[in-house]
């Protein structure tokens, strides 16, 4: 995917128009409507601005495979990614703690189970 797709997708993904994503990168329309064209060649600063504006990496911007990670998730897989990242950064982090929460609950269940079969 061009750079232009690939902030499309997130834009898309995350519900942010264009002149919302100007005003939470503090750039112009004219700066975000060169990095969405497919023949724009946006500077690097601009490219960095709407990165962290929408939450994401600058790799994640400039990356030119169709979905990240598409060799190696399952479908699932690939939707879990692409909720986890349309959500905002305290959503992210509430899931972070519950998968931490899931974690420790999970490991004490095994250890419980291993115990009852010896």
């Amino acid at each position: 995917m061009s750079v232009g797709a690939n902030i499309k997708r997130i834009m898309r993904d995350k519900g942010i128009a264009q002149n919302e994503l100007a005003r939470m990168a503090s750039l112009s329309s004219s700066g975000i409507s060169t990095a969405l064209s497919e023949t724009g060649n946006p500077r690097i600063q601009t490219l960095q601005a709407i990165a962290e504006a929408l939450g994401t990496s600058l790799s994640e911007i400039v990356s030119d495979q169709d979905e990240p990670g598409s060799d190696y998730f399952s479908e699932k897989e690939k939707q879990l990614v692409n909720s986890y990242r349309a959500l905002s950064p305290q959503g992210q982090e509430y899931i972070r703690q519950q998968l931490e929460i899931a974690k420790k609950i999970y490991a004490e269940s095994a250890g419980i189970s291993q115990l009852a079969a010896e």
